[in-house]
């Protein structure tokens, strides 16, 4: 019979674990809500009133930053600006590198194959 803390220790083992790429930044974009449509700029994320519109053609935009207050900075041509979080899709670009391979159990895990975060 196994004991407590080796049970623990099997039942939080990963099977197989993936790093961020520390020399690639990830990349955000946000797009309006509604497919074709401007999205609302502003020029602090504490105004109130809309300091311009970002036309359809200018879509996606970057995010050039952290968010602060539901409010995410973007780059429209040379300025920066914020957008409301409300009013977004946000789209990242999320991949992972995979340093181990499957365990031995992979047939039992759904999704455990050695290609799995590729």
């Amino acid at each position: 019979m196994l004991s407590i803390a080796a049970l623990l220790a099997l039942s939080i083992a990963p099977v197989a674990t993936s790093q961020a790429a520390d020399a690639e930044p990830k990349e955000t974009l946000v797009e309006p809500m509604k497919a074709g449509g401007s999205l609302k700029l502003y020029a602090s994320p504490d105004d109130k009133e809309s300091a311009g519109l970002a036309p359809p053609e200018a879509m996606p935009l970057h995010v050039t930053g952290t968010q602060e207050k539901g409010f995410y900075p973007v780059a429209v041509g040379s300025k920066r600006y914020w957008v409301d979080g409300m009013d977004i899709k946000m789209r990242r670009d999320n991949r992972a590198k995979c340093n181990a391979s499957a365990s031995v159990h992979a047939a039992g895990q759904l999704g455990a194959a050695t290609n799995r975060c590729q």
